[in-house]
């Protein structure tokens, strides 16, 4: 029996992917190793253009819509980087294996944000878990802050080191918003950490409203 080709899903279809990951996914097509399946951009016109140029079947413009319906072995992940995080743990839920261009957050603090966040819950799942594991390499940081990343994985809870990490209300911002970014949002201990963290960060409600309508447009 010849061996299974693996099944390919491409969410984010801008620049990176047209220039380096779409050309190298269809060589290996060609060789008969993986199946282009499906290409995921939330701009119509440039999925629909890809998926004419690069002869890919099926087109989506939400991207949990595509994780549904796929059953895909690999996601390749090339959208914005605020959003590869979420992405990339969406995927993993979804039984694929991720392939995702760096970084996984945009510093050491989302990251710290974005755990504790995944910890809000008791615990963080091993989707959570290989997603961060497998991305530190991927990313811009230092060995230090490298170490401080896998040391918080193995801390309790900290809402108050979190709310340290906002020296300022533009931090507060950034570490509020990958907070969201990282929750399951019908987990009702996730959602009340989130509350508990907009209080503490001192964010005005229609702010705060602000930061969670768009990162909900991010993951539709």
């Amino acid at each position: 029996m010849a061996d299974k080709k693996l099944k390919v899903g491409l969410i984010g279809v801008g620049s990176i992917a047209q220039v380096c990951h779409l050309d190298a996914w269809k060589e290996l097509q060609g060789k008969g190793v993986v199946e282009v399946a499906a290409v995921c951009d939330i701009i119509p016109e440039r999925v629909e253009m890809v998926s004419e140029k690069w002869e890919v079947p099926k087109t989506y413009t939400n991207y949990k819509t595509m994780l549904k319906q796929g059953d895909f072995d690999i996601i390749d992940v090339c959208t914005q980087n605020r959003l590869h995080s979420s992405i990339s743990v969406d995927a993993l839920n979804a039984g694929a294996n991720v392939l995702c261009e760096k970084p996984m957050a945009m510093n050491a603090k989302e990251c710290e944000a974005m755990i504790a966040a995944a910890k809000a819950d008791g615990h963080i799942d091993a989707a959570e878990q290989q997603k961060i594991f497998g991305k530190l390499d991927e990313m811009e940081l230092g060995v230090e802050d490298k170490a401080f990343v896998m040391d918080e994985l193995k801390k309790p809870l900290d809402i108050d080191a979190v709310v340290a990490a906002a020296t300022s209300p533009e931090l507060a911002v950034e570490i509020y918003a990958a907070s969201v970014l990282a929750i399951d949002p019908d987990d009702p201990a996730e959602q009340a950490y989130l509350a508990m963290l907009a209080s503490r960060l001192k964010l005005d409600p229609d702010l705060r409203a602000s930061i969670e309508t768009e990162a909900a447009k991010a993951m539709a």
